[in-house]
């Protein structure tokens, strides 16, 4: 069959003569894995690799030995479309022939073209020859620079990519040491100031952060890149640690502001954490007497976790019994409580029961709810009907009166009732049982009405 081949000239086409074998091409798409070095912007005068493979259904496409199906590869315009000449690029196997496992490769190189005074983007399209069920491959846009910003010497992190805002004080800032390198990446001088501007940038799709303000550059920061020096300092910090970003990770972006010839660098990509935490100090390290507390706050922490879990499996043990641990436990005998736990959770009891090593305090707190509420809206009605009454009157004064009771009753109350919760939680302590004190609360309420009665009915008098 015939079809045309850009050789040499890619503006001239040649046509060219080839037996090739009738090959089903059907369902099948073209894969390129470019090289790493292929980003945004590529150097001019350095060759760059494609490695190309035709799959269908996502599988390599098996061929023939005598199949001749071959790939052309062009670097065209991102707007027009035009393929470059000979005289901006050159290729290395081009056509190339697919082997017999669909794969084969190439690499080209581009010239001239990162002289333009403007931002010129290109891309690389590869095309199978005389089929046109195949669709064509087109990359992303890209640049052609002839130098680019990079890292004289790099960010110096923690553990790779960890870096902590709040050590270190004021002075604890990034430093990025930031120079010009050529295709060869070697650091070079140019005979010109090169001025240069910042941003901050997510690693995983080098889209830009919204919120800005979040890069702190030092205030005396120069953004001009000095000919006599050829590199420059960066300090800089983040205000914002990486879990308010979704735990992404930052990376700082240096761009050029009026040179198109230069490409943008990153830096290395930045988890900003908030400050590490402290070492948990050896207990061989502690005095006896913070050993002991150590030693029974953890056994403390062990038995309301296995009473939770005897909880969930109805499967209780007596609420004495777990009180007499937890005094063997203040005590500092550890190994009488491992046993009388396990024995406890070995042998199920006969009746079980729910155990609330909080419940005492819970149902005091749901009778203090209770009288505070009832209190409050009883307060709130008698100023209501003090705000009804005559200034200067006798009523006035006595409801006055009945109100600031009001108040000093809900404050002895709250006094009350914190005065038995500590008596309560001693009992506790002492195992001579604990009991609500429910009664006495009711109690107090009751009287509390009847003097509110009497009061009220003086005031009618």
């Amino acid at each position: 069959s015939t079809y045309k081949v850009f050789t040499g000239n890619m503006t001239a086409a040649t046509t060219t003569t080839t037996t090739t074998t009738s090959t089903d091409l059907t369902h099948c798409e073209i894969h390129v894995d470019q090289s790493q070095d292929i980003t945004s912007h590529i150097f001019g005068h350095r060759y760059y690799d494609l490695s190309i493979f035709l799959k269908c259904k996502g599988v390599p496409k098996y061929l023939e030995d005598d199949s001749n199906v071959e790939l052309i590869t062009t670097i065209i315009c991102s707007d027009t479309r035009q393929p470059l000449s000979s005289d901006d690029v050159e290729f290395d196997h081009n056509p190339c022939r697919f082997n017999q496992s669909g794969h084969t490769s190439t690499r080209f190189m581009i010239t001239g073209v990162f002289s333009s005074p403007q931002h010129q983007l290109y891309r690389i399209q590869c095309v199978v020859a005389n089929s046109p069920m195949v669709k064509p491959w087109i990359s992303d846009a890209f640049a052609v620079v002839q130098y680019k910003f990079g890292a004289v010497r790099d960010l110096c992190l923690i553990d790779g990519d960890k870096w902590y805002k709040d050590e270190g004080g004021k002075t604890n800032f990034l430093h990025l040491r930031l120079g010009l390198f050529n295709h060869r990446e070697q650091h070079i001088k140019v005979r010109r100031n090169v001025e240069f501007e910042v941003e901050l940038v997510y690693e995983a799709d080098h889209s830009r952060v919204r919120n800005q303000e979040i890069l702190r550059v030092e205030s005396d920061q120069s953004y001009v890149l000095q000919h006599t020096n050829g590199a420059i300092d960066i300090r800089f910090k983040i205000e914002q640690v990486s879990s308010h970003h979704q735990r992404r990770r930052f990376q700082l972006k240096v761009s050029s502001r009026r040179d198109a010839s230069i490409g943008p660098c990153l830096s290395r990509p930045i988890l900003v954490l908030s400050k590490r935490n402290k070492p948990r100090k050896p207990l061989n390290a502690m005095s006896p007497q913070k050993q002991k507390e150590v030693v029974t706050k953890r056994e403390k922490r062990k038995l309301l976790s296995m009473a939770s879990d005897h909880n969930n499996n109805n499967n209780m043990s007596d609420v004495g019994q777990v009180k007499q641990e937890m005094v063997v436990a203040q005590n500092g005998h550890r190994d009488a409580v491992s046993t009388a736990t396990a024995a406890a959770a070995a042998a199920p009891s006969s009746q079980p029961q729910r155990l609330r090593l909080g419940q005492l305090d819970t149902t005091r707190k749901r009778k203090k709810r209770k009288l505070n509420a009832h209190t409050h809206s009883q307060l709130k009605s008698d100023t209501t009907a003090i705000s009804s009454m005559p200034a200067n009157s006798a009523a006035h004064s006595a409801a006055a009166i009945l109100s600031e009771y009001g108040m000093v009753k809900m404050e002895a109350v709250d006094t009350d009732t914190r005065r038995r919760r500590r008596r309560c939680h001693d009992d506790w302590r002492q195992q001579e049982g604990a009991s609500s004190n429910g009664d006495d609360e009711e109690e107090d309420e009751d009287s509390g009405d009847n003097v509110r009665t009497s009061l009220l009915e003086c005031c009618a008098v």
